[in-house]
């Protein structure tokens, strides 16, 4: 989820962290930049408002770019899912082995495991 405050560099480097984990399933990206939802590279992109979160059925994992009180309803909305906050400027330095093999390694309920295949949103 990428708030009205991320900057276009900042979006590059999510949208390019984003193509990485398009192999474990489809991957959406909730931006306040965004006017209209269309896919682009495998990716879904869609506008973001911060007082009403993307409705899926399960989500495997959310990134949300630096903002804890985006994160904190995240985790409520998406109780199963694997929330992180990212700071964009140290993707690198955070997380160097952010790879989808370490994403398949999350412990997931066996209940949502097909979910993790189908339903990886990455959220800045």
């Amino acid at each position: 989820m990428l708030p009205a405050t991320t900057t276009s560099s900042e979006q590059e480097v999510i949208v390019n962290l984003a193509r990485r984990l398009t192999t474990l399933g489809y991957v959406y990206i909730a931006s306040a930049h965004e006017r209209t939802m269309e896919d682009r590279e495998d990716i879904r992109f869609m506008p973001f408002h911060q007082d009403l979160l993307p409705s899926f059925g399960v989500m495997a994992g959310v990134f949300v770019v630096r903002d804890q009180n985006i994160a904190s309803a995240a985790r409520e909305a998406y109780p199963e899912a694997h929330v992180l906050v990212i700071d964009p400027d140290r993707v690198e330095e955070d997380l160097p082995d952010f790879e989808p093999e370490v994403i398949r390694s999350w412990p997931v309920p066996q209940a949502s495991r097909p979910a993790l295949l189908r339903d990886l949103a990455v959220a800045a």
